[in-house]
């Protein structure tokens, strides 16, 4: 499209990510402190990357070597996996594989990318043997990694316990296989062969696929937050109590869902963020509440 190589999925798909990107950015603005909304924020932004000098590069029209061109095809899609993977990780709370961590995959990748991709392309071999040649070991690894988290997911799935959370949760979990899924595509498409229209709709049909949960979410989510405080204080005398402390809003909401008996491990789940998180909130309420632990706070508030 328009006299480059990006093909007039890839452009689709771009318009897509980029006109989205500001609404994730504001969604992440009103909320610093919610790690799920800052992961998908970046996640966004290293697919439009990757969408864009993939699908751009190399183009013989532009006046940058082709070799150049090439190495920034290839190390974008190099990125895509590393975050993806970190992304899979820290969103799941999944204690990376042996062998497997992001740190192992970057070593290993731009191993085989110097030395099976770029110097052979120094010394004048052809792009599809190179090509070819540098992916097989990732493909290799890729099939593992997949079919390993698959099985994590699987079992996250499954363990799953809290009835009021499974219908998200387990929507969360479905997507990041899916997502997957999506990844794996990636070597085997660039194995086979450079075919942009098939490439690109495979890789991102996980992230779409994720980005459709991560809105129902995040409704789902501001709707939650409503209905904690309207749920508990149903009458003026209950919203006093709290109200004479100077808590934030957040803190309102981690209040709440503490008075009400949710762990810690609960809460974070539902306000999608982390424990560690809501652990600093209860912190800061038991210290203007001027109590030492949860026990005291319950019994101060509801006496």
């Amino acid at each position: 499209m328009f006299g480059t190589e990006i093909h007039w999925v890839t452009f689709t798909i771009l318009v897509v990510q980029i006109a989205i990107l500001p609404f994730l950015y504001i969604n992440y603005l009103y909320d610093k402190s919610n790690l799920y909304r800052k992961r998908f924020l970046y996640l966004t932004i290293v697919f439009i990357i990757y969408n864009f000098f993939s699908g751009l590069f190399p183009d013989v029209t532009i006046p940058i070597p082709t070799l150049i061109q090439n190495l920034i095809a290839y190390g974008v899609g190099i990125l895509y996996v590393l975050y993806f993977v970190y992304y899979i990780y820290n969103e799941f709370h999944i204690t990376p594989f042996k062998y497997f961590s992001v740190k192992s995959i970057f070593t290993y990748l731009i191993s085989l990318f110097i030395f099976l991709f770029v110097i052979p392309l120094i010394l004048g071999y052809d792009l599809n043997f190179t090509r070819k040649l540098f992916i097989f070991i990732p493909l290799v690894l890729a099939i593992i990694y997949s079919f390993k988290t698959s099985l994590r997911l699987l079992n996250i799935y499954q363990k799953e316990s809290i009835n009021n959370l499974q219908k998200h949760y387990k929507l969360r979990i479905i997507s990041a296989n899916i997502g997957v899924f999506s990844l794996l595509t990636l070597p085997i498409i660039v194995f086979i062969g450079d075919y942009q229209y098939i490439e690109q709709p495979s890789v991102n049909l996980g992230y779409f696929v994720m980005l459709n949960v991560y809105i129902k979410n995040q409704i789902r989510l501001q709707r939650a937050n409503q209905e904690i405080i309207s749920n508990y204080y149903k009458t003026e005398e209950q919203k006093q109590p709290l109200d004479t402390f100077n808590l934030t809003t957040k803190e309102k909401e981690v209040a709440a869902l503490i008075l009400k008996n949710y762990k810690y491990k609960d809460i974070a789940e539902l306000m999608f963020i982390t424990e560690k998180t809501v652990s600093k909130h209860a912190s800061n309420i038991f210290k203007k509440t001027n109590v030492s632990n949860r026990n005291d706070f319950k019994n101060k508030i509801n006496n």
